[in-house]
This record gives structure tokens, C-alpha cells and sequence, in this order.
């Protein structure tokens, strides 16, 4: 049976590993979605020009080529179904690094629910609130030796539902971690888990509630938010900064005194 270092280490290792594998993900892809969406122009152009009554030629003198007749009703159906399917492709890469943005965050938000799940139950002390369980519960989680296993991941779980100033504020009072002292601001953990609830919850229109809880935006009530490669990198930077405090941080105070 591992122990809290053990745990807590491997925990860090495997968000880690994910968040390298996620971007490696988005860069693999994004490579072919550029290399397909190159096809696509080069074919338009190809069209366009046969249309145009243009000559056309082939950019390799190697490459295979086919005749074949088409009628004008024939040619305009098959620009159009060009030109749609290019502009689906234009919007890929959107949709990629959106997609990745919620991942990412929900890797980071794995981390920390397992993390401190962790020394709940490394500390079962810490879990003293007036929540109650019913005599059947208690029993039955007894018997099985999860009872603290429960009421750890419960409380934690629990928390996970809340914002990230609340959570913020848990983890520096129950564990004397302060995710400000990460170096990275809790305004910017805010926006963040903000901006992926509105893509989850909201189709990435901005609302009321992120208004409110992202103080300084550009953003206006109705907008669209963006996500950005240069965006996702930096939040993926940020939240790194913060699981990498925190697995520190966990062996620092609860592992490392008690040795």
C-alpha cells in the first residue's frame, strides 16, 4: 500500500504526463488539420479557375491526374460542396483547442480533489464537521474499511461543486495551503474555471455569472470568449504552476514533518 508521499507524487506524475500528452495532442492534429485544409484551398483554386475557363496545371510533374466532364449545374454543385466543406475545416481549430481547454481543466480540478482527498485520509482528524451519516452507512463503509475513504472524497467532492475562490479559501483554512503562493493569481484560476464553465454550460457565450465573478474582462455580456492556442498554453502554464505548489506543498507539511 503506497503511503501520502507516494501517492501524492504519483498523482502529480500522472497530471503531468497527461497535460504533455494533451499537448502533444493539439499540435499533432493541428498539423494535419492545416495539412488537409492546404488540400482543400489547392482544389478550390483548381475549380475556380475551371470555371473561370483558366487553364489548370498540375503543381508536381509527377502527379497522377484524371479527366473527366462535368456539366455547369455538375461543376457549381461541386463548388459548393467544396467551399462548405473548407469552411468547416476553418473551424477546427477552434473547436480543438476549445475541446482541449475543458480538458485541461478538468485534469487540473481531478488533481487537487485527489490530491487533498488524500491527506483527508492520510488525516482522518481533519474530516470533524457536524455532517451525519445513517447507521446503515456507517456499517456498511466499516465493514468494507472505506468509512474514512468515504467521508474524505465526499467532503472533497462536495467542494469541487463550488468556486474557486471558495476552494481557494478551504484549502487555506483545512490544509494551511494558500494556491496564491503559487505565484499564480487567484484571479486568473477565477477567470479560467469561468471562461470553461461558460463553454460547458453557456455554448462559450458570456453572462451574468461570469461577469460577476471575472471582475476585469474584456469581455461584454453576449460576447463570444476565445480560446487561443496562445490562450490554452498559458493556462496550461498557470495550472502546472499551481498542481506543482500544491504536490510540494502536501509533501512539505504532511509528509516531511511527520518523518
Amino acid at each position: 500500500m503506497m503511503n501520502l508521499a507516494e501517492i501524492i507524487s504519483k498523482l502529480w506524475n500522472t497530471y503531468r504526463k497527461s497535460t504533455w500528452e494533451l499537448t502533444a495532442f493539439i499540435e499533432d492534429t493541428q498539423r494535419s488539420i492545416n495539412e488537409t485544409s492546404q488540400k482543400h484551398g489547392r482544389i478550390a483554386e483548381k475549380l475556380r479557375k475551371v470555371r473561370q475557363g483558366e487553364s489548370v496545371e498540375n503543381e508536381k510533374s509527377d502527379e497522377k491526374t484524371i479527366s473527366i466532364e462535368l456539366s455547369e449545374e455538375e461543376l457549381d454543385a461541386l463548388v459548393s460542396v467544396i467551399t462548405e466543406r473548407g469552411e468547416m475545416i476553418g473551424e477546427y481549430p477552434r473547436l480543438l483547442v476549445g475541446m482541449a481547454f475543458i480538458y485541461l481543466v478538468a485534469l487540473f480540478d481531478a488533481f487537487l480533489t485527489d490530491a487533498f482527498a488524500a491527506v483527508l485520509i492520510e488525516r482522518p482528524e481533519a474530516l470533524k464537521s457536524k455532517k451525519q451519516l445513517t447507521y446503515d452507512k456507517i456499517l456498511e463503509l466499516q465493514q468494507k474499511g472505506e468509512l474514512v475513504e468515504f467521508m474524505a472524497r465526499r467532503e472533497i467532492n462536495e467542494l469541487s461543486y463550488k468556486s474557486m475562490a471558495d476552494q481557494s479559501d478551504y484549502y487555506k483554512a483545512k490544509f494551511n495551503i494558500n494556491l496564491a503562493d503559487s505565484g499564480v493569481y487567484l484571479a486568473a484560476l477565477i477567470e479560467i474555471r469561468a471562461r470553461r464553465n461558460l463553454l460547458v454550460h453557456n455554448n462559450g457565450v458570456v453572462n451574468d455569472i461570469y461577469i460577476e465573478a471575472v471582475k476585469q474582462t474584456k469581455y461584454n455580456l453576449g460576447d463570444r470568449v476565445e480560446i487561443t492556442f496562445d490562450y490554452w498554453n498559458k493556462c496550461k502554464e498557470r495550472l502546472n504552476s499551481v498542481a506543482n505548489f500544491v504536490h510540494k506543498s502536501i509533501i512539505e507539511k504532511f509528509v516531511k514533518e511527520n518523518s
